[in-house]
């Protein structure tokens, strides 16, 4: 093999490592988790100045006509922050479910829905009703931006996740397509099974001297010998079920559960990337070990 054919073989092979190395999923998890981190701080902060906006023209429709510094006057401040405590609370958990990709249900969107409406109609009120357009578009700027963060953030956090999950997915099948190239197939010679394999391309190239035998040599046609013992059959090759690939697939039943689905066969093949063989050793071995979904406390 020429010594630009071998630099050629080694760069690939590098390649080959950095990249298995940046697509893992551990890595990536890394990375995406980062990225939420950052996204989160944006769409916070913006959420943050939107609602101080909002508090201060609360308190103004609120207070009305009272004077100044008055007990109605104090109590009008206290409005605003009211309804966003609440509304915080409701962004806080449902950022934590969206994450794990778990329903929050209507009472936590009606909630959201309901104080943001609120906080526009006490915003915008006293524009629409002295029919001043542009206080109108003024004052609905900042309870709108809110409510799009608010509603982007579930979004994004959802699709982060399936990120992760796709690396990992990604990396499972990348490793049964590896071992499923590394076993020769039945009836193919040693080489062949070499030079399927992509890392081993260059390394193909080079030429090999044909396989000779004694038969062969002199033309006659090579006989098995006397008494030698059979090749033993082959065995098909075990389902490569990690510790992590299944306890993966205990989240995802844990998760289906408790929306009231179920999760075969064909639903972890898809959230998974897997085969049909280890989805089915997936299954049996999380049929034997049932899980718990427990609805209250036990009385």
């Amino acid at each position: 093999m020429s010594t630009l054919t071998q630099r050629l073989a080694a760069e690939a092979a590098e390649a080959a490592r950095v990249r298995d190395a940046l697509t893992h999923p551990d890595v990536v998890a890394l990375r995406v988790d980062r990225v939420r981190l950052l996204a989160d701080r944006f769409i916070w902060s913006g959420i943050a100045v939107g609602l101080l906006f909002t508090m201060i023209n609360v308190q103004v429709f609120a207070a009305q006509d009272a004077e100044r510094f008055s007990l109605g006057w104090w109590g009008a401040w206290f409005l605003d922050p009211a309804v966003t405590v609440i509304l915080l609370g409701v962004l806080i958990a449902e950022g934590v479910t969206s994450r794990w990709q778990v329903h929050m249900g209507a009472w936590a969107r009606g909630a959201k829905w309901s104080l943001l409406a609120a906080t526009y109609v006490m915003n915008t009120w006293q524009a629409w009703d002295a029919g001043w357009w542009a206080g109108v578009v003024l004052h609905s700027v900042p309870p709108l931006a809110v409510f799009v963060g608010a509603e982007c953030r579930t979004g994004i956090q959802d699709k982060l996740t399936e990120c992760v999950h796709a690396a990992r997915a990604h990396a499972t099948h990348r490793t049964e397509q590896a071992a499923t190239q590394t076993t020769p197939r039945s009836g193919a010679e040693p080489g062949e099974a070499a030079a399927e394999r992509p890392t081993d391309f260059l390394a193909s190239q080079a030429p090999r001297p044909a396989p000779s035998t004694p038969d062969s040599t002199l033309g006659r046609p090579s006989r098995p010998r006397v008494g030698a013992p059979a090749s033993p059959a082959r065995r098909p090759s075990p389902v490569a079920v990690t510790d992590e690939l299944l306890s993966q697939a205990r989240m995802i039943r844990t998760r289906l559960l408790a929306q009231g689905k179920t999760a075969g066969r064909a639903v972890l093949r898809q959230e998974l990337g897997v085969s049909e063989r280890t989805a089915r050793e997936l299954v049996r071995r999380l049929d034997d070990q049932p899980l718990r979904i427990v609805t209250g406390a036990n009385t």
